[in-house]
């Protein structure tokens, strides 16, 4: 089985993670002043050692980081980031056998970029094709 827990261009992926996180730089600061860029370094921190977790066989571990970061993302309003996350994290119940779960958290990733890219971009593709991995499963 093939999965892929990246989503941006691979062509400019510096672009397409910088748009992403823009969001966050416009939100309001928070008490530290950062202007976002503590939660974004944060949920990106979150989303790299969820997936190492997954790497590692701890889905468990996995599932409870990407979930850190989502509900980090959903609450930045950075819908792109949360649809990325929720990609990997459909991966982890992909590789753990609950395609259940994986269809869910795909499904609510192809709701996101539907809604601010619509469906006919390379994201919403390679979200879908992991979406079709749980037929099998």
């Amino acid at each position: 089985m093939t999965t892929r827990s990246s989503i941006g261009s691979s062509e400019r992926p510096r672009d397409m993670f910088s748009s992403i996180l823009k969001p966050l730089a416009q939100a309001q600061s928070d008490s530290c002043g950062c202007g976002g860029g503590c939660r974004a370094k944060a949920m990106t921190r979150l989303n790299r050692e969820g997936m190492e977790a997954c790497q590692a066989g701890d889905f468990a571990g996995a599932d409870k980081l990407l979930s850190q970061a989502i509900g980090m993302a959903r609450k930045a309003g950075v819908s792109m980031y949360e649809a990325k996350m929720r990609n990997n994290l459909g991966l982890v119940h992909l590789l753990a056998s609950r395609p259940d779960d994986a269809r869910r958290e795909f499904g609510a990733a192809l709701d996101l970029v539907a809604g601010k890219l619509g469906r006919e971009n390379p994201l919403y593709k390679k979200i879908e094709g992991n979406m079709s991995q749980t037929r099998a499963a």
